[in-house]
């Protein structure tokens, strides 16, 4: 058992290799953290502007996570565990694998001030989550992102006044029921698999499966 404060800060690294069980709320700050395994528990976990987390088959679960603007989350083959939701205001990079909860009560809020870039070399599944997009949504690498949730209610919601890109040579498919406000702009492929309501402007110089 290790007994903390509100905060944890310093410019060293911190290595999560067993489950770190956080009951309470914390602040990280400048710091790097390598979470080999998961940080969980039921507090708050804010993570300020300065901090990186690389995330390498770890999970973040229990209470509530938040990116600051200004921290970084590098993830490789990622779980967000049941009742979780990551909010992100910084930069949220996949790097491999795949982004996965497991139940209908796990949230990904990319806030306005959020970036998600997906740099993942082969296709990547976001699988078993309700994923909001406020911010920025990029794909850099020229994959297939799909969205899939096993259990059947996800969603996939671009906000209003928000632009979805799919480049030339890159592909989104939805294999959940998607809301799409503001607007897609597709040169690349996009399909739908499930109900999609389309509220906003969808410009198509690509193809576009239904």
């Amino acid at each position: 058992t290790i007994n903390l404060g509100s905060a944890i800060s310093g410019t060293g690294i911190l290595n999560v290799n067993n489950s770190f069980s956080i009951p309470y709320d914390i602040t990280f700050t400048f710091i790097t953290i390598n979470n080999n395994n998961g940080i969980i528990g039921t507090g708050k976990k804010t993570y300020a502007s300065g901090v990186t987390i690389n995330n390498n088959n770890g999970t973040l679960g229990g209470g509530e996570h938040i990116l600051s603007n200004g921290a970084i989350l590098n993830a490789n083959t990622f779980t967000i565990i049941s009742s979780t939701t990551l909010t992100n205001h910084g930069v949220f990079n996949l790097q491999s694998g795949n982004i996965s909860g497991v139940s209908n009560n796990t949230f990904f809020v990319n806030e306005n001030d959020g970036i998600v870039n997906v740099n993942a070399p082969t296709t990547n599944q976001w699988t078993n989550l309700n994923f909001t997009n406020k911010g920025l949504f990029k794909k850099v690498s020229n994959t297939i992102t799909q969205f899939n949730n096993n259990f059947g209610t996800g969603t996939f919601i671009n906000d209003a006044g928000v632009t979805l890109s799919i480049a030339t040579g890159q592909e989104i498919q939805f294999f959940n029921n998607a809301t799409l406000n503001g607007t897609i702009s597709n040169s690349g492929i996009l399909s739908f698999n499930a109900l999609c309501t389309l509220n906003g402007s969808l410009v198509n110089n690509g193809t576009w499966n239904i």
